[in-house]
């Protein structure tokens, strides 16, 4: 037996032909002999070589092994030599310990072959990740010894854990499960929110998002999970806001806030038609959950808003300047916004002037491109085209027993507007050709009427006396009409 300068024990294991070490920690290895009493292996691992009862054992300062090989009738020398070890961690980066001295994985030493060595793993909690030891991958325990022959790693590995956070905003109206924990690094954890009656779970932040519930998270790094919780409210609205309506037989102005009992039975409702002032009115559309004016809805889980809808519209009024002048389409209700398409039509005898009565006007544009942002009152103005009057002999007969003369004036207008009123003023008869006195004419004025645009009207016939002397009569015709312009007219004929 023999003992180095740090306490290892060396004892010749006569019986089994091996030599054996004795560490300080207490571990039994051999570093000499394959069991075989023979003789072999000068100058290979110590540990192949064949031994034949070894009687002693020494060692020098230098650490050389001297065996006395007893039957082999040898003495034979074991030099240990150094050799590389790694401590090394899985995932990397880990605190080991190494003789009592805690490094970052991984780590290299040189040993002398053979020495023994303690190494440990305790893992590691950082933050919200902690390192949880696992194994050693020579199988020892966290904390073991051990005396390698050869090069080796000693790997440790950990199984890797995620710290999940979980909290409510209001505690009082809801809780959040699971709490706050440690997780396996991959696993999903289902989250889920509970609210308190009377309360409503309105959405996960954090690492969650949005209101299904529940969710899962992926512990792939620390997570923090919030969810969040107000009271079970119901909104009942219009658009726009501020409108009459009716819920559960109350009447309202939007918006108004209910605390309904999820499952409870309501009725909401809003009239088909709101007169807001002359030439405005808001015109039901829709409800938010597309149910009819007056509905009956369910109080829901969730706080929830319903509304109802309306288009604003206003009044187009038209009118024509002078009455009867010409007509003028698109009056009605239009949405705010929305373009009136506005066109005026002159009657006959009548041009399109402009439109009055509306902001920005007037315009002589047509047709009118109007944008009903407020009510609107267009007028459509024309004016009158002037009528141009000539007058002709129609007919024309003399009785020679009574010498009268029976004429019957014809009045045309070829203007572009109506002849209104036309009239004939004044008629006077002289004799052209021949001799004798003409009598007065009769009548010497009548009113003809309205002649129209390309056309002509017969007056009454006029007779006069005529003696049986005249050859042939001048009549001078005086007419008019309302618009145009007094003409005069002679008329040479024979009698």
């Amino acid at each position: 037996m023999a003992v180095d300068d740090a306490g290892n024990v060396y004892i010749a294991d006569t019986g089994n032909n091996r030599i054996r070490k004795i560490s300080t920690g207490g571990t039994i290895t051999t570093i000499a002999g394959d069991g075989a009493r023979a003789y072999s292996n000068d100058g290979y691992a110590a540990t192949s070589a064949s031994l034949a009862a070894p009687s002693g054992v020494a060692v020098d300062q230098a650490g050389t092994i001297y065996v006395a090989d007893s039957q082999n009738h040898r003495i034979r020398a074991l030099t240990l030599g150094v050799i590389s070890v790694t401590v090394a961690s899985s995932p990397a980066g880990l605190p080991v310990t190494v003789d009592g001295t805690t490094y970052t994985a991984p780590q290299t030493f040189s040993w002398a072959t053979g020495s023994t060595h303690t190494i440990a793993a305790y893992g590691q909690t950082v933050g919200g990740t902690k390192h949880v030891f696992a194994s050693w991958s020579d199988s020892g325990a966290a904390s073991h010894t051990v005396a390698p022959n050869s090069g080796t790693t000693y790997t440790a590995t950990y199984s890797t854990h995620y710290y999940l956070t979980t909290s409510s905003n209001q505690s009082a109206m809801g809780s959040i499960a699971p709490a706050s924990g440690w997780y396996t690094s991959g696993s999903l954890v289902a989250v889920s929110a509970i609210p308190v009656a009377g309360n409503a779970f309105t959405g996960f932040g954090g690492a969650l998002s949005g209101t299904t519930n529940p969710q899962n998270v992926s512990m792939t790094a620390p997570r923090t999970v919030s969810a969040s919780f107000a009271l079970l409210t119901t909104t009942v609205t219009t658009l726009p806001a501020g409108l009459a309506m009716v819920v559960d037989g109350v009447n309202y102005f939007s918006p108004q806030v209910f605390q309904w009992t999820a499952g409870s039975n309501h009725t909401i409702s809003v009239a088909p038609t709101l007169s807001v002032a002359a030439g405005t009115r808001h015109l039901f559309q829709n409800w938010s959950d597309a149910g009819a004016a007056t509905h009956g809805v369910t109080g829901p889980a969730v706080p929830t808003t319903f509304t109802a809808s309306y288009q604003t519209q206003h009044q187009l009024t038209t009118g024509v300047s002078p009455a009867g002048a010409g007509t003028v389409t698109a009056p009605g209700w239009y949405a705010a916004g929305d373009t009136a398409v506005i066109t005026g039509t002159a009657n006959a005898g009548y041009a399109f002037a402009n439109y009055s009565g509306f902001p920005g006007g007037p315009s002589a544009a047509t047709p009118l491109n109007l944008v009903m942002n407020a009510p609107a009152n267009v007028v459509a103005n024309f004016t009158a085209l002037a009528p141009v009057l000539t007058a002709s002999l129609a007919t024309k007969s003399w009785d020679a027993g009574t010498q009268i003369e029976s004429v019957t004036i014809k009045l045309q207008n070829t203007g572009l507007g109506n002849a209104l009123n036309a009239q004939i003023t004044s008629v006077v008869a002289t004799v052209f050709q021949g001799s004798g006195v003409l009598g007065a004419p009769s009548p010497a004025s009548q009113v003809v009427g309205t002649v129209a645009p390309g056309t002509s009207v017969n007056a009454a016939a006029i007779t006069f006396s005529t003696p049986s002397t005249v050859v042939r009569i001048k009549l001078v015709v005086n007419y008019t009409s309302a618009g145009g312009v007094p003409a005069s007219t002679s008329l040479i004929f024979f009698k």
